[in-house]
């Protein structure tokens, strides 16, 4: 271990918090285990928000008999009914915590349950609220990647399902808002067609026999990716040739079938 020779002033610049029940995983780098500590996406069916900070928000981590404790404290320098009508709610859910360090790496912890909120208004040192989110957990504090720049693009990009009560998921990742742009899938049903940036697991569920191309766009860079799913509700299935065919098409009986 290394650290850097450079001074690094302390302190954090970024809170953002999501609510627990948007949440649907964490895709470690090189899709390795966990102990890398390092998250490349944030699989999530809703949008990170911002908590309003103060120079003087910090983290703190301990560990005791393999359990770390993880805590941000911020500062928010009001109150109001708004406010406290926010923070009364906040009280009721758990989260998933990220947050910006001003060496400019982000981290994000919360993984099991989600973090809890409590707070305490003051007029003394200050006029507001101090706002605490922490979590116990038996994982360490992750980093995050930030993503930059524009794109959407789909993991896999192709899916068969075999039974007709079977889900598969894939992750949709977007810079910007985006949306189905394909038109109603007529075989399977999706569980989510539009969305704001960020990373998204999307559960597709076959209603019938068949295939198609579902393409979605990012909204203001007007990209597209595309998945092709194949629901064959049921029936035998090899890979013409070895090779995915893109019609969707299954062995059965030694024919080749289509939309019987």
């Amino acid at each position: 271990m290394k650290p850097p020779c450079s001074y690094s002033p302390d302190g954090i610049t970024d809170v953002r918090v999501l609510d627990f029940e948007d949440f649907r995983g964490f895709r470690f780098e090189g899709d390795g285990l966990y102990s890398n500590c390092l998250v490349s996406d944030i699989l999530r069916a809703g949008d990170f928000v911002k908590v309003a900070s103060s120079e003087n928000t910090k983290y703190n981590s301990t560990l005791e008999n393999s359990i770390y404790t993880h805590t941000v404290e911020t500062f928010i320098p009001d109150i109001s009914a708004d406010l406290l009508s926010d923070l009364h709610l906040s009280t009721k859910r758990r989260y998933i915590v990220q947050f910006r360090g001003t060496s400019g790496r982000y981290f994000v912890f919360g993984k099991e349950a989600g973090a809890g909120v409590t707070y305490a208004c003051q007029t003394s040192d200050g006029f507001g609220a101090l706002v605490t989110f922490s979590a116990l957990s038996c994982y360490p504090l992750f980093e995050t990647s930030f993503k930059t720049g524009n794109y959407i693009r789909i993991v896999p990009t192709r899916m068969i399902i075999e039974k007709p009560v079977d889900n598969l998921s894939f992750i949709l990742e977007s810079s910007n808002p985006w949306k189905l742009i394909s038109g109603v899938p007529q075989f399977v049903t999706l569980d989510q067609i539009e969305g704001n940036a960020g990373d998204f697991l999307i559960t597709a569920t076959g209603i019938k026999l068949g295939g198609e191309y579902i393409t979605f766009q990012n909204e203001v860079t007007m990209q597209t990716a595309t998945v092709y799913i194949a629901n064959i509700d049921g029936r035998p299935w090899i890979l013409e040739d070895g090779t995915w065919n893109e019609l969707g098409f299954w062995y059965n009986t030694g024919l080749w079938n289509y939309k019987k």
